[in-house]
């Protein structure tokens, strides 16, 4: 809490020094954390323990600092600070806790409120609660001070009911009494007492009734909240949003049934604006209505922010509460129904095989054990009309706009059934730790599949890397694996990383065997990648085969494209920049390139054009890929593969041959390979697993990272 006047500016500098370890402890700083609302008087010494920043601290003794500012800077006979030390009215309770009374309970207690028309505090007890009509009805008790101590006696009549004989008793809206807490009272055989005054108590009562009415604005500064042994300060780390979370928490203390309705939004997910926003509204007319929200970082998805909502709700609840919450996440019910199935002592494993925010839904589990909550959580359609949903959307919606919102994170270092957690760069792994690691292996396989030199081209053009780890994979289900399936894919992979067992790339393992080979079936030049599709013979086969392609993807798109009005032609077709182009090319991505089963991000970009949903593109891509894959082998590999064979036998080349050459060759050889490819630096990329952190802060597709690398390069290159 922050204020004008230092309290070590009204005591002497040693007193300070020796008063220092006291006034840290207890989080003084400032006159103002220690003065009436409207900031003209000094508080008692007792009356501190109802401040945040001193609850559960003995106040037994009154420290010399507070007794030197009583004395030196105070009116004389009075609690009245001088005119030079008197602050403004406070725009808040000073993050006192106002308790106002439950209509779920029978409890009658002491209670102070404000009556406007005498501009003027009283004091009553509460003889009754009408909880049909919700109504409060208060006796008024006058005060007298003897000896230190404040004494109460039943009122028979003043100007609150115009000196009318018999009880005082009047009906007063809960929202305007504060509760007095049940410590502070002794309940004498013959009077009633309390040993502190209550000029502090009645300040409240009038704040609250003009807060109510807004006479007075009100807002909350950044206050911190000590609280021991508290669920929330366990399980959430300090910010505004934990302070809003621990006022709703003594708000709700009284109550014995709530129900929440909870939401969740997540905007521009993918991007670096992107935002996840979440909150709860308390509905139930039996309990004070609150309204929470804030918002989340790291791990950005739909659920994320609808699993926070929930546990915000429930972490404010009261102990043996009865807790309804209305949500539109279907996702968040079937984890809970999850978690219910285990009768909440989930195995450790269970809870770690997760997909997503295991963090978040392991402290659910474990707020609703310590508070013995029942819970039910209620699908409720979104955007259905339901009055409480959508209010609740519309405030979790206006917190993207506020740039000044708090930021709720998660305290891991005391949950019971979680010990240990998965950190990568200081940010808590809130996926399955077997999912994240395999992921984190992929990226940084493919980081150095990037940066190969073979690759320079690639790092320079527009690669849809999605769709090309796909065509790479193939239609074949994940949790199956075949021969057939692993041979396909293999031979796949020396398409993309030419690696085809040319009579080039034999020469570097069997160069005694094949040296002075030239390709088999032109007989004229040697044999490299590059060589099978400029091959003499090869020409006007490849040449057939792309047109054979073209057709097919134009077959392909128009047998999905469902309007009987809209058709495309092979002109739009062959619009595609050099797709079409079955020549050798340094700079741009031709027919080979996607033969090898590289996609360039033009055909992903036209097919999307025409109003196709990734799914449909997906399917698209791949038929047409293995369509022409198929085509390549049938007519221009497998028959060169067996010309190749047909002369190893004439010259009584056997496979025992072939594997003592190459034994022979592996002991005995210093043949060194030369990369002739030149490039420049700007053509890597750091090794950083940049495309996962993208991942984790903004929801970026972790391939279509390298989108944006490829075209830096591309105008480092060129410019």
């Amino acid at each position: 809490m922050g204020g004008n006047i230092e309290i070590r500016s009204l005591i002497p500098l040693p007193l300070f020094i020796k008063s220092l370890k006291v006034l840290r402890n207890r989080f003084l700083m400032f006159l103002e954390q220690i003065t009436t609302l409207d900031g003209k008087s000094l508080i008692n010494w007792e009356d501190l323990k109802f401040r945040p920043y001193s609850q559960s601290m003995a106040l037994v003794f009154i420290p010399s600092w507070f007794k030197y500012i009583k004395t030196h800077s105070l009116l004389p006979n009075s609690y009245s600070l001088p005119p030079e030390l008197q602050t403004s009215s406070a725009h808040n309770f000073k993050g006192i806790f106002i308790t106002h009374p439950s209509f779920d309970n029978n409890i009658k207690g002491w209670t102070t409120f404000w009556v406007d028309r005498f501009n003027s505090p009283y004091f009553g007890k509460i003889i009754k609660k009408d909880t049909i009509k919700k109504k409060i009805y208060v006796q008024h008790f006058l005060l007298s001070r003897q000896n230190n101590l404040t004494f109460f006696d039943p009122c028979h009549g003043c100007v609150l009911n115009n000196h009318q004989n018999g009880d005082c008793i009047f009906i007063i809206p809960h929202t305007d009494l504060v509760l007095i807490p049940k410590n502070t009272i002794t309940q004498a055989t013959v009077r009633p007492r309390m040993s502190f005054d209550l000029r502090d108590l009645f300040q409240q009562a009038r704040f609250l009734f003009q807060f109510n009415r807004r006479l007075i604005s009100f807002y909350q500064d950044s206050i911190f909240v000590k609280q021991h042994n508290n669920i929330i300060t366990r399980y959430i780390d300090f910010s505004e949003s934990r302070n809003d979370l621990l006022r709703i928490q003594q708000q709700l203390s009284d109550t014995s049934t709530l129900t929440f309705y909870t939401d969740g939004s997540l905007i521009d997910n993918g991007s670096e604006s992107c935002s996840m926003s979440f909150g709860f509204a308390q509905a139930c007319d039996l309990s004070p209505k609150v309204l929470f929200t804030s918002t989340c970082q790291h791990w950005p998805s739909s659920y994320r922010p609808e699993s926070l909502a929930i546990l915000t709700a429930i972490i404010v609840s009261p102990i043996n509460a009865d807790v309804m919450i209305y949500t539109d996440s279907q996702s968040a019910i079937d984890t809970w129904l999850q978690f219910r199935s285990t009768n909440f002592d989930p195995h450790l494993r269970s809870i770690f095989k997760l997909r997503s925010n295991h963090i978040v839904w392991n402290q659910i589990n474990e707020i609703v054990t310590s508070l013995n909550l029942k819970l039910q959580l209620i699908y409720v359609k979104a955007h259905s009309g339901d009055p409480w949903n959508e209010f609740i959307d519309s405030k979790c919606s206006e917190v993207h706009n506020n740039n000044n919102s708090s930021i709720i994170t998660l305290l891991t270092d005391n949950m019971k059934n979680i010990h240990y957690i998965l950190n990568w760069n200081n940010i808590e792994v809130e996926q399955s730790p077997r999912k994240f690691i395999s992921q984190t292996s992929k990226v940084r396989g493919f980081e150095e599949f990037f940066n190969l030199a073979r690759n320079v081209k690639y790092r320079r053009t527009n690669i849809d890397w999605k769709s090309t780890f796909e065509v790479l994979s193939g239609d074949d289900p994940s949790n199956i694996t075949t021969f057939k399936s692993s041979r396909k894919k293999a031979e796949k992979l020396k398409f993309l990383m030419e690696e085809l067992p040319t009579i080039e790339q034999i020469k570097k393992s069997l160069p005694d065997i094949y040296d002075n080979w030239l390709c088999p079936v032109c007989s004229d030049v040697i044999e490299d990648f590059n060589h099978i599709w400029s091959c003499i013979c090869h020409v006007n086969i490849l040449q057939k085969i792309d047109r054979d392609s073209q057709h097919f993807i134009l077959m392909a798109i128009n047998n999905n494209i469902k309007s009987d009005f809209c058709h495309v032609s092979l002109i739009n077709i062959n619009s595609l920049d050099n797709f079409w182009d079955f020549s050798i090319d340094n700079n741009c991505l031709t027919f080979i390139d996607f033969i090898k089963g590289f996609i360039p991000i033009t055909l992903s970009n036209y097919l999307k054009l025409l109003i196709f949903n990734d799914k449909v593109v997906h399917t698209i891509i791949g038929d047409l890929h293995d369509f022409t894959y198929n085509e390549v082998m049938n007519n221009i590999w497998k028959p060169r593969c067996e010309l190749q064979v047909v002369f190893e036998k004439n010259l009584s080349i056997t496979k025992k041959k072939k594997l003592d050459s190459r034994l022979n060759f592996s002991t005995n050889s210093s043949f060194n390979f030369i990369n002739n490819v030149n490039f420049s630096s700007v053509d890597y990329i750091e090794n950083s697993l940049e495309s996962l952190r993208n991942n984790i802060y903004f929801g970026k597709d972790i391939l279509g990272f390298m989108l944006h690398v490829n075209y830096v390069s591309f105008i480092n290159f060129y410019y």
